[in-house]
């Protein structure tokens, strides 16, 4: 964009099919401005639930990717996923069997109540549909839950679809990890660090209590963007207080006033030589 001009930025979700509730998403943009060299767009949508997603219409014979035991699976033998909490998302995964001898799925198991599991019969012995939805009831964390199919086959008494599902809370932090390209101690230019932002996807009212860094030459700035909502953490570098050359791991503790997520720990790598 050139100086003192205006510009245009078009933030676009897609890939929404099996969308429900609130999302946000965000982009950042890097300038040359001294003050502020970056900022953040934030996208928030919401989308109603559809109450036939579930129980869709079977879909058509896809292009097979996977095989587990006696079946091929598409889009695969596996769901990775994830949402943010009080939403939910939703997959199927067709199951069939190309071989001459019928394998009946006499059993499903879902394996747990992190994702809700159902299983239709399309052609008995031949085709199945596994339709899955994540519960928007669970907690915030990384889930995992393995659903087993217990068929007539000798060969392949049991198969497994193996889930693993992140739900995000609403306060979250980016980037979660900051890794920093290796430096010299001698090399006079400033060190740019991207900044971490903090936002509360709903219902604002976050506060940014403290922010504190495990490596001593490493301080922080907190601004507020939104109040309530989105804070930027500056992190600037002060080489006087680094003595020898090495490899430094750390923590960015943010602590909020937020119930669920009281602390954030963000790890921090640099390298110099």
């Amino acid at each position: 964009m050139p100086p003192g001009k205006e510009g245009k930025i078009t933030l676009a979700l897609q890939h929404t099919e099996g969308y429900s509730g609130d999302v946000s998403k965000s982009a950042t943009v890097a300038t040359n401005d001294p003050n502020r060299q970056s900022f953040q767009l934030l996208l928030r949508v919401h989308f109603d639930a559809d109450p036939n997603a579930v129980a869709a219409t079977p879909i058509p014979l896809p292009v097979f990717t996977r095989t587990s035991g006696p079946f091929s699976m598409a889009p695969s033998g596996a769901w990775l996923t994830s949402v943010l909490r009080g939403t939910s998302t939703s997959t199927t995964i067709v199951i069939a069997n190309d071989k001459s001898s019928p394998v009946h799925v006499k059993k499903m198991i879902p394996g747990g109540d992190h994702v809700l599991v159902r299983l239709d019969t399309i052609e008995d012995g031949k085709r199945y549909q596994l339709s899955l939805q994540t519960n928007p009831n669970d907690k915030a964390g990384k889930h995992h839950q393995v659903v087993e199919l217990l068929t007539d086959s000798k060969e392949f008494p049991k198969v497994e679809v193996p889930i693993d599902v992140t739900i995000y809370p609403w306060v979250i932090a980016s980037p979660d990890i900051i890794s920093i390209p290796r430096m010299t101690l001698a090399d006079e230019r400033p060190l740019i660090v991207p900044p971490i932002y903090v936002r509360k996807i709903k219902d604002g009212g976050l506060k940014i209590n403290k922010v504190s860094s495990s490596l001593p030459f490493i301080s922080t700035n907190v601004t507020s963007q939104i109040e309530g909502s989105t804070y930027m953490i500056a992190l600037s570098f002060d080489k006087a207080q680094i003595k020898k050359a090495g490899d430094y791991k750390g923590i960015i503790r943010i602590e909020t006033n937020d119930p669920e997520v009281p602390v954030i720990e963000i790890p921090i790598q640099v390298k110099f030589d």
